[in-house]
């Protein structure tokens, strides 16, 4: 009897603690989800073009339409 408690209680154990990783998991997928809405919110992305790449918009006169003859 004196096994099978310790055997449980190790089990048990080990139960928690992956419960616990679960729980931090969770934890820092909640905070990704919400870093990847603030930064894919328009006002950001503005941000960052102009910090980072500065890149201008395509408008619909700048295309150009090829034609093969």
């Amino acid at each position: 009897v004196i096994g099978t408690t310790g055997f449980t209680r190790s089990q048990e154990n080990q139960i928690k603690k992956l419960e616990s990783k679960m729980l931090k998991i969770d934890d820092r997928i909640n905070k990704l989800k919400v870093d990847l809405s603030y930064v894919t919110r328009p006002k950001k992305l503005q941000e960052i073009n102009s910090k980072e790449f500065n890149l201008l918009p395509i408008y619909q006169e700048d295309i150009i339409e090829y034609k093969n003859d």
